[in-house]
């Protein structure tokens, strides 16, 4: 007959076996232990890429079925705060995504027109005179942020730029000025937007009272549009578009 200590030692190494039985004693007629009866066993998994770690807790049936399993994980907190900075924004947005710090200027004296660029990725476009403030303003406003973003882009009016609403998002923690910033800018009432049907299929623009602020190629744009404006309230422009198509850029403070 196996000794006590002998009894404890293989029961011991059943219960960190988890099979599905195990007997304590050699002939093998010996009481078994099921493994329903032992507790659940918490697993500690691999860190997600936040760094936080995956912890699941498995319990294992007699037969060796019916395993379950829960796993809770942390969110990112960069993800949490970029939740909440765009939320009440248009969604899906469509945006360029670029890095600031590559940010760079030009001018095409053929077009008239400054473009931002930052690498391979065209950021901004404005139009404006050789030597003016356009293209400092333009490159400055791009350092500010990582994203330049959209509404109405693909429009097929006659003169689609005049219905492409731009915004900028996440904040690049850099604030150059702008020159002539004060001189651009104009003040409203965020509380007193309206969105209104122009008529006779000329799209639709929002208000504040009788300030029209911009125009939309239709309802669901100046929707949008208005989500981004009830979020500021003063609006600017770089860039002269000289009553034509050329590109102007719009921010919001």
């Amino acid at each position: 007959m196996p000794s006590n200590s002998y009894r404890v030692l293989l029961g011991m190494v059943c219960a960190v076996a988890l099979v599905g039985g195990c007997s304590t004693n050699s002939s093998g007629s010996g009481s078994q232990v099921p493994v329903s009866s032992l507790p659940p066993i918490a697993a500690t998994g691999p860190s997600d890429s936040s760094g936080s770690t995956v912890t699941s807790t498995a319990n294992a049936s007699a037969g060796g079925t019916g395993t379950t399993a829960s796993a809770k994980q942390s969110v990112h907190p960069s993800a949490t705060r970029s939740a909440t900075a765009n939320a009440g924004l248009p969604s899906p947005a469509d945006c360029i995504a670029y890095d600031p710090s590559k940010a760079t200027v030009a001018f095409d004296s053929s077009t008239g027109i400054y473009t931002v660029s930052a690498g391979s990725t065209v950021v901004a476009r404005a139009a404006g005179n050789p030597g003016g403030e356009v293209g400092q303003q333009a490159l400055a406003l791009a350092q500010r942020y990582t994203k330049h973003c959209f509404i109405g882009r693909g429009n097929t009016r006659d003169q689609p730029a005049a219905y492409i609403f731009d915004y900028w998002l996440g904040s690049s923690g850099q604030m150059p000025d702008i020159p002539g910033q004060e001189d651009s800018c104009s003040q409203y009432n965020n509380k007193n937007l309206t969105v209104e049907d122009m008529g006779d299929g000329e799209g639709w623009r929002v208000k504040d009272h009788d300030d029209v602020l911009h125009v939309f190629d239709d309802q669901s744009d100046a929707n949008n549009g208005k989500l981004v404006l009830a979020r500021y309230s003063q609006a600017c422009q770089i860039g002269d578009s000289h009553g034509g198509d050329a590109p102007v850029l719009s921010y919001f403070l």
